[in-house]
């Protein structure tokens, strides 16, 4: 997979790649590409499994990596029945080989496709709704759709905060989850969202 140059990371992967191969195991990205694979060098499994499948149905598909659209275009070859649902804005997974460009190509890489656009929000006010709007809007290259609020509810107006470190923000997080509770706002119905 990587060319020596005797650095530790490069050791590091091709110790890892001989025992995966030593104790015969797969590891999940494996699998796409053993079944990828498998459809283009064995006709009969090829066959097999284009028989198999009346539709296909692809959720979040504006993540899919390279293995896994050309798995899709290989199992999709056997029929005509392929839908898929994405958002190319909300693509998050860049980082491990997403590519949203599946998704805004769709038609150029399946003969007969139609897009439909849904582009009312039935879960955030339209304060969020117009939010986010305004920031995915300046995305340059990206399927051009008009986002609204299925919902006339303006809702609480957003903060932006800036602090000085970690520990600045847990505190202030930790003092406005215990406002909300001495408050009387149910635990239950409070949830404090982090990315590490």
């Amino acid at each position: 997979l990587i060319d020596g140059d005797g650095s530790p990371e490069v050791r590091l992967c091709e110790t890892f790649d001989a025992l995966v191969r030593k104790d015969r195991v797969a590891l999940f990205d494996d699998l796409g590409v053993a079944a990828l694979r498998l459809l283009r060098v064995d006709p009969e499994a090829r066959e097999k499994f284009h028989g198999r499948f009346r539709a296909i149905f692809v959720d979040e598909y504006q993540d899919l990596d390279a293995t896994q659209f050309h798995l899709i275009q290989e199992l999709a070859a056997g029929h005509g029945v392929l839908s898929v649902v994405g958002d190319d804005d909300q693509c998050i997974y860049t980082w491990r080989g997403a590519n949203p460009s599946y998704l805004r190509d769709f038609d150029q890489h399946f003969d007969g496709a139609q897009t439909l656009l849904l582009e009312e929000n039935h879960r955030s006010t339209r304060t969020i709704v117009d939010a986010a709007r305004a920031v995915i809007d300046h995305n340059e290259v990206r399927i051009d759709k008009d986002l609204v609020a299925a919902t006339t509810e303006e809702g609480s107006l957003i903060e932006v905060r800036r602090f000085g470190g970690i520990q600045a923000e847990v505190s202030q997080v930790v003092e406005d989850v215990c406002a909300l509770l001495q408050g009387g706002v149910p635990p239950n119905t409070v949830a404090v969202l982090a990315r590490n």
